[in-house]
C-alpha cells in the first residue's frame, strides 16, 4: 500500500503546506519520505527547489536503499524546472556517489520528465547524455535508458537503440523493438547541421545558375528583336 503522501499531489497551498509539515518530521518512516517528496516537486513550486536538490545530492545520513534520495530526484523530476534539469544531469551517471545500481533507473527515468517539459535543443542534448547510457555495464540502466529516450522522442537516436539488439535478452526483444517502433513513429530524425549546410549551398548553387539561364536568355531575346 502506498504512504498517504503519495495522493497529496492537488495543487492547492494546503495540501504543499501539510507536506512541508510532513518532511519537518524527525520520525518519518522512510518511504512515506520519500513518496512525500515525489508529491512535493508535483506540486511545482519555486520555493522547493532547494529541499529537492539539497535532500537529492546529500550522500550524508543514507537511508536503507537509498529511497529518501531517490525520492528527492524523482520529486526534480516531476517540478521540471531548468534547475532540476541541470542537477539531474549530475546524477544519472555510474560515477555518482551514495547511488547503487537500482537507484539510477528511477533517476533517469526522471531526468527525462523533467527535459520533456523543456525546448527541442534541451531535449537534444539529453538525449546525447542518455544515449551513452545504453552502453552501461548494468542492464538495468541500458532499460532505463532506452525507455527514456523513448519518452523524449529522440527519433535521431534510432541507431543507438538499435545496438542495443546483441546485448538484449531474447525474452527482452519484444520491448526493444516496441521502443524502436515508438521512436520512429515520433517522427523523422533531424536533419544533421552538416547536411543543412551542404543543403543551403546547394540551393545557392541552383539559384545562381538560374539566374544566369535568365540572362542569357534575355540577351539572346535582345539580339534576336534587335536584328
Amino acid at each position: 500500500m502506498l504512504p498517504i503522501a503519495s495522493h497529496c499531489t492537488t495543487k492547492e497551498p494546503c495540501v504543499r503546506e501539510a507536506l512541508l509539515r510532513l518532511l519537518a518530521r524527525t520520525d518519518l518512516f522512510t518511504r512515506a519520505h520519500q513518496f512525500a517528496l515525489i508529491a512535493l516537486g508535483k506540486h511545482q513550486h519555486a520555493a522547493d527547489l532547494d529541499l529537492l536538490v539539497s535532500t537529492g545530492t546529500s550522500t550524508a545520513s543514507p537511508t536503507p536503499h537509498n529511497l529518501v534520495r531517490e525520492g528527492a530526484l524523482m520529486g526534480l523530476g516531476e517540478h521540471g524546472s531548468l534547475k532540476a534539469v541541470e542537477v539531474l544531469a549530475t546524477q544519472i551517471g555510474p560515477e555518482v556517489a551514495g547511488l547503487a545500481d537500482y537507484n539510477r533507473p528511477f533517476v533517469i527515468a526522471a531526468y527525462a520528465e523533467a527535459v520533456a517539459k523543456h525546448a527541442p535543443e534541451i531535449r537534444r542534448k539529453a538525449a546525447d547524455g542518455i544515449a551513452q547510457l545504453l552502453r552501461d555495464p548494468s542492464w538495468r540502466v541500458r532499460d532505463a535508458a532506452a525507455a527514456a529516450l523513448t519518452h523524449l522522442g529522440a527519433a535521431e537516436k534510432v541507431g543507438d537503440l538499435e545496438g542495443l539488439r546483441p546485448v538484449t535478452a531474447q525474452q527482452d526483444l519484444p520491448i526493444l523493438d516496441k521502443q524502436i517502433h515508438d521512436i520512429k513513429a515520433h517522427g523523422e530524425a533531424p536533419v544533421p547541421e552538416k547536411v543543412k549546410h551542404e543543403i543551403d549551398e546547394l540551393n545557392k548553387l541552383v539559384r545562381k545558375l538560374a539566374d544566369q539561364v535568365a540572362a542569357l536568355e534575355a540577351a539572346g531575346k535582345s539580339k534576336g528583336g534587335s536584328s
